[in-house]
């Protein structure tokens, strides 16, 4: 039998944060400076509502009360039907960070990589350069030609491959 006994805590914290949700607040600095930052604070809450911000934070925070990070995605949605810019929650897994990083705030990592599943046909289309290497990678370059299966990263049976250079920081 196994009593875990952290679950309770845990549950408290995530439970206290849920039910205390904060909105962002943008003080002027300077005299001039007021008008500025209502349209921010404006901005800001406009793009809180269309992206549901709140359930993703959540769901992050969750994430990081468990393990110890969590993730936000911020940038412009590709989708011309969704809002200009995009909010939502990252999965743990899918985090690349520089093993040699020694900060909790990563300031000294020299790579944050995000790494997300694409179809054979997306990940084509957003790097046409290396179509070649692609098709090879799942099988598809020609009958028995599997230059790169079994290889971290390709997915032959589901015909995916891992997006790592489109990444969410960067190389430092």
């Amino acid at each position: 039998i196994i009593f875990n006994q952290i679950q309770a805590h845990v549950d408290a914290v995530v439970g206290t944060e849920d039910r205390t949700k904060l909105d962002m607040s943008y003080k002027p600095r300077g005299a001039n400076d007021a008008g500025k930052a209502d349209l921010y604070a404006a901005a800001a809450k406009s793009v809180e509502d269309g992206n549901g911000t709140d359930f993703e934070i959540s769901t992050a925070f969750f994430q990081q009360a468990v393990g110890g990070l969590g993730w936000i995605y911020c940038g412009f949605n590709p989708d011309p039907e969704g809002p200009r810019i995009l909010e939502e929650f990252v999965d743990w897994r899918d985090m690349r960070i520089d093993p040699f990083a020694t900060k909790y705030d990563l300031s000294d990592a020299r790579f944050i990589i995000r790494r997300a599943w694409l179809d054979v046909d997306e990940a084509i289309s957003r790097y046409p350069e290396y179509e070649k290497a692609i098709l090879e990678s799942v099988g598809g370059a020609g009958p028995g030609d599997q230059a790169f299966s079994g290889v971290a990263g390709f997915d032959s049976e589901e015909e995916r491959v891992w997006d790592m250079k489109g990444t969410l920081f960067g190389w430092r």
